[in-house]
């Protein structure tokens, strides 16, 4: 019982320490700015209930193809619809893209 009790701690003490380093990334507030506002994902998603975020992907790239910084989000409909959304920003612009939005 004591091992599970600290399985779920480590458990806690992992997720809030992503979810903090998640709100103080400078490349995810822009990410979450994006989300929130770009009409694809609006006219898609429609009203947006909660967003979670599942993963950080960075690829440096090679002479011959672009690196990026992807996340992965999670997003519920207020219709109560979720979908799994992929943004990129790649290298060299300032403005993230949709790589890939379906519902789940």
């Amino acid at each position: 019982m004591k091992y599970i009790a600290f399985f779920i701690v480590c458990l806690l003490v992992a997720e809030y320490s992503v979810n903090f380093w998640h709100k103080r990334d400078p490349d995810a507030a822009e990410s979450r700015e994006f989300l929130a506002t770009d009409p694809a994902v609006v006219s898609a998603v429609g009203v947006i209930q909660e967003v979670s975020f599942m993963q950080k992907l960075s690829y440096e790239g090679t002479p011959t193809d672009l690196g990026y910084v992807q996340f992965t989000y999670s997003v519920l409909s207020t219709t109560g619809e979720s979908y799994l959304l992929r943004l990129r920003k790649y290298t060299g612009t300032t403005v993230f893209q949709v790589h890939e939005l379906s519902e789940l």
